[in-house]
């Protein structure tokens, strides 16, 4: 069931002359009109008010009007909703700008003593219009926000508050995505279920909510929505993911019953891929299926490099042995998944990007991989793959640096007002740009309508999106130390590497309970930790 709260706005970014009373907008008036009112906002004539309701959402704006003062006791407004202060004053085909998946706004019709919801978009930014020349009257301007009511049961508290803060932001973003009893990837932009994009927002989602019904019927609807013989998504590396996913979910849930829910649709996915090798052993993924859009998609970043092929490959030999693992799990001989791992070549061809060399590295093939994943800190990293190349980074053993470029990538995000992650983000774009909580500066580009490539250019490019969210799970795994060894939390790895850290205090949701851990660093670089769980749950824990 959707839950629907009321924000009211916490700032005034922008209005015309005429428009008074703003302030009233910022304490809650009764949400009843009356035909006596006292606190409103006044727009004497045409004019615009821009409010900023400090943090993304997901919802509607409803508008409680007192008074519209002219012989129709009606008039008209103009109302753009904007995920930055300059894609909500801005104009359909500016900048990229498009009603795809939400309006972007519209023209409205604002009644005398009337109550009334608009839009259903993703925003934090309002621009209103008033485009008659009469006086209105407004007594509220407020969010509705609609989600799914859930708690977050996880917890990561450092005394590193950026970290903290990342933590938290990533569990924002993902809660938004939580949508229609699934996830969905963008809330402004891309309300779908996409294979690939739902591993990292599974996991963030495992180590803050728990095992909550919304994953299971994204994996479902995944599975229904890509009858045999499609890929998922029409992306043969997005079937191959949702292996993936099922892997990770049943390792949490121990829920077997499902695993034999998806066996037939496993046993499918694994036999497609089977009949996609040519007799000398290469992959044409574009032979069997019904449709082939991406025939090698691993992000957008490397989409068309010509090196996300090994990337690819590579999440194939991940993705088999999980398939692997879970025919076993059902009974059956996981030997057909084995056959074809053998059959994948990864080829060294030098230098990668670094969501290829992650996937590599994850798949068994180091190469020169911490020289080549810390290269330029936290350049050539994309928002989806960033879980991956952090946890790569961690692999190797450089747990600390790879915190480092976390702070310095998604605190690149915060120091320009995020409230949630992005669909992608680089570096480089915060070189002379602004914040997208205020109007560039003379001489500063737009961070939100400057950038952007492939599908996401302008103001096309969604600013929460669920595949961002995955940096939550690395620092419970990696930072934390809390892994999951046995299917269903049964057996768990407590093994965190603080780094810099000096105290941690980290919550992990169980299928039956929490597991909380506390870690403490003595004076000569020792970690203390405690730990409590549930009696039925093992703990195999080593420190530094």
């Amino acid at each position: 069931m959707d839950t629907y709260s009321y924000i009211l706005p916490v700032k005034i970014i922008s209005c015309s002359e005429n428009v008074t009373g703003a302030q009233n907008l910022f304490s809650l008036n009764e949400m009843q009109i009356s035909m006596h009112e006292e606190k409103y906002v006044k727009f004497s004539g045409k004019g615009y008010l821009i409010l900023d309701f400090g943090r993304e959402y997901v919802g509607m704006l409803r508008l409680i009007t007192y008074r519209v003062k002219n012989e129709n006791y009606c008039t008209k407004a103009r109302i753009r909703f904007g995920e930055s202060v300059t894609e909500c004053c801005a104009e359909i085909g500016e900048k990229n700008l498009v009603d795809h998946h939400s309006v972007h706004g519209g023209y409205y019709d604002v009644p005398n003593l009337s109550d009334q919801c608009i839009g259903d978009t993703a925003f934090r930014f309002v621009r209103i219009d008033i485009l008659e020349d009469c006086e209105v009257l407004i007594k509220n301007i407020l969010l509705v926000w609609r989600h799914c009511g859930l708690f977050c049961r996880g917890k990561f508290e450092s005394d590193d508050l950026l970290l903290n803060k990342i933590y938290s932001v990533a569990l924002d973003t993902v809660y938004l995505t939580m949508q229609n009893d699934v996830i969905w990837d963008g809330v402004k932009r891309d309300r779908l279920v996409w294979g690939g994009d739902l591993n990292p927002e599974i996991k963030s989602i495992l180590c803050g909510y728990g095992n909550v019904p919304c994953i299971r019927n994204s994996l479902t609807a995944v599975r229904k929505g890509a009858p045999l013989p499609a890929w998922v998504n029409d992306i043969p590396s997005y079937s191959m993911w949702w292996i993936i996913n099922l892997y990770d979910y049943y390792m949490f849930s121990g829920d077997d019953n499902y695993l034999l829910e998806n066996l037939d649709y496993l046993e499918g996915v694994i036999d497609l891929f089977s009949k996609c090798f040519t007799v000398d052993g290469e992959i044409l993924v574009e032979k069997n299926a019904v449709s082939c859009d991406m025939p090698w998609f691993l992000d957008w970043p490397t989409y068309g490099s010509g090196s996300e092929k090994e990337g690819v490959k590579a999440l194939y030999k991940v993705a088999l042995d999980c398939g692997a693992f879970l025919l076993q799990k059902a009974g059956l001989s996981g030997e057909i998944c084995r056959s074809l791992n053998l059959k994948i070549k990864l080829e060294n061809t030098g230098s990668y990007a670094k969501s290829v060399l992650a996937m590599r590295l994850w798949a068994g093939t180091h190469d020169n991989a911490f020289a080549e994943l810390e290269k330029n800190g936290a350049t050539d990293i994309s928002t989806f793959m960033s879980y991956y190349i952090l946890k790569a980074m961690s692999k190797t053993g450089n747990t600390d640096r790879a915190v480092e470029i976390a702070k310095e990538y998604f605190g690149g995000m915060l120091s320009r007002g995020a409230t949630t992650f992005w669909e992608d983000f680089n570096i480089s774009w915060l070189l002379g740009s602004g914040r997208i909580d205020a109007f560039p500066k003379e001489g500063e580009k737009d961070l939100h309508g400057d950038f952007g490539a492939f599908c996401y250019k302008g103001f096309r490019h969604s600013l929460c999106h669920g595949w961002a969210s995955g940096v939550a799970a690395f620092l419970v795994e990696d930072v934390a130390g809390i892994k999951v060894q046995e299917c269903g939390c049964k057996t768990i790895l407590v093994e965190p590497k603080l780094g810099n850290i000096k105290e941690l205090d980290a919550i992990y949701p169980l299928p039956d309970g929490e597991l909380h851990v506390t870690c403490k660093k003595t004076k000569s670089g020792k970690i203390e930790i405690k730990t409590e769980q549930p009696e039925n749950v093992k703990i195999l824990w080593r420190g530094n």
